[in-house]
Parts: structure tokens; sequence; C-alpha cells
């Protein structure tokens, strides 16, 4: 494990192990390549240069600390050019979503089951997944798919196994009807101005091409884009400058569990900022129930 730090000259700064082992885990690397390059793909070049200086024969992954701060496309070049594996955590996502949606839910005074729910997915398990997680929460449910033998597949499966009848198409031109949009597909393109002001949107594909359309153009959406969760790892660094934090993203978090404890939830990432689900709420759903609450003494 190659852990990414672009701060310093590209040197090996940290070794990275778990509590009381000597075993080493990983190394945190450091690259400062921000003064050094005049345009976006020198960046990139430059980085997979150190990486490859840097990297051992056992390493088998690289964790991007900024890694929303990458395309998708780059992240892809990254992984073919380093021989690299980047985690992107979104086994993780699909495992928290049902949990967050309903915390929210909660929160705003919201009955999921009578919201339309649109799954703009990518014929995957993880798609699955999210269907099966959902279907006993909901009365209305749509799923985009690209394989319509996927679509008719899980449209039996989910009838027989929770009597609910979904509706299975190939491109959606009503996006406004839709309460909740879920997507995982890394190619979909979605007309930002279509979607009503208080949706609520999980981007859980890797390439986050919906969220940062919308980050773009409809600042009024929040798109949710990642969830952050505690820390509860053993994991230490050698050098206490370079600890991992007390929360993480989901790829980071990807990278030192081997499964997810609901627990550890912590906050929702909109346009790279984290939210608690109360100020997430209060700025883009606007819910009457999320209106700040004054004491006016008559």
């Amino acid at each position: 494990m190659i852990k990414f730090k672009n701060k310093i000259k590209p040197r090996v700064v940290c070794k990275y192990s778990r509590e009381n082992r000597d075993s080493i885990l990983g190394v945190g690397v450091g690259i400062n390549i921000t003064n050094e390059v005049d345009d976006r793909k020198n960046y990139i070049d430059k980085l997979i240069d150190s990486v490859n200086l840097l990297k051992k024969e056992n390493t088998k992954t690289i964790l991007l600390d900024n890694i929303y701060e990458f395309k998708y496309s780059e992240v892809v070049d990254i992984e073919k050019k380093t021989n690299l594996k980047v985690p992107y955590g979104r086994w993780i996502k699909v495992k928290l979503l049902p949990n967050v949606l309903m915390r929210i839910c909660e929160y705003n005074d919201i009955d999921l089951y009578e919201r339309n729910i649109l799954i703009i997915g990518d014929d995957s398990e993880d798609t699955s997944e999210v269907i099966d997680s959902l279907a006993d929460k909901v009365n209305y449910l749509s799923l985009v798919c690209e394989d319509c033998n996927f679509g008719m597949k899980m449209k039996g499966k989910i009838l027989f196994n929770y009597g609910l009848s979904i509706e299975t198409v190939k491109t959606v031109k009503d996006l406004k009807k839709y309460k909740v949009i879920i997507n995982l597909n890394n190619n979909i393109d979605i007309n930002p101005y279509r979607i009503n002001k208080n949706t609520m949107i999980f981007d859980l594909s890797n390439s986050r091409k919906v969220s940062r359309n919308l980050n773009d153009k409809r600042k009024d959406v929040g798109s949710i884009e990642d969830f952050i969760l505690v820390n509860k790892s053993n994991v230490n660094s050698d050098t206490e400058e370079f600890e991992m934090d007390k929360e993480v993203t989901s790829n980071i978090y990807d990278n030192l569990n081997d499964k997810v404890d609901l627990k550890h939830f912590a906050k929702i990432m909109v346009n790279k900022k984290m939210y608690t689900i109360e100020e997430m709420s209060k700025l883009f759903l606007n819910n009457k129930n999320n209106m700040s609450k004054f004491h006016v003494k008559c």
C-alpha cells in the first residue's frame, strides 16, 4: 500500500503498521508536484513517475488522500500506468446507503414508502444489492439498466421476493417526478435542470460524473458523493504528522477494513465538503422541520 501525500518532495515519509505488530502494511509517500508543472497532464505524469520510482514489488494499492480532486479518467490512468489498484470504497457506500437514506428521511419527516425512487444502474452486483436493500422500504421504484436481460431478471426477482413491481427502462425523460435518485453508472449524463430542488441524490459511481455536473450547474441541489466514517482501525504511522485521520472517506476506510460497521458512519460529503445529516438537510432539502429554531419571547 502506498498512501499518497502531495505536500513534500518525492520520498517515503512514514510507515504504517497495525498496533502491536512489527509487519509494515504500507508507506506514506509525499510528492510535491503542485508548483513544478504547468498543466494537468504533466501533474498526473509526474505523480505516476514518482509512484513507479518508489513502489516495491509487493505494493498492491495506492490510496489517494484527495481522490475527489482527481477526474475519473486520471485515476484510471494512474491505475493503468502504475499497475496498482486505487480503492474507491463503492462497496462501503452501497452497504451504508439504506441506513443513511432512512436516517435522512427520519430527520426530515419524509415517508420513503410514498416517494418515487430512481436507480440508475450499471448492471452490476452493486446495483442488484442496492435494489434488494430498498425493495421492502419503498412502493415506487424505477431502474435504468443497460442490459434488458439484467432488468428483466431484477424485475422478476424483486416481484417474487418482495411483491414489488419495479419499472425497468433504458432512459428517463421526466426526472422531476423522482424524489430520490441513486446513481451507480460511470457514464450517465443527467440534465441538471430537470431535477427538482429538494431531490435527494446519491452518486455512488466511481466517476462521480452526476455530482460534478450538479455541483457546477445547480448549487441548490446537493448530490451526496461519499460517506465519511469514523476510523476505528488500529493502523498507526511511525511519524505523528502523518497519522491516519479520525474520520476518513470511504476509499481510505476500504483499505483499512474488511467489512463496514454501520455505527462508524459519521457524515456525508457534498461537493467535496463534509456535512452532518442535519447540516445537509438544512442546506439542500429545505424541509419545514429544518428551519432554524428560535425561541421568541413576546
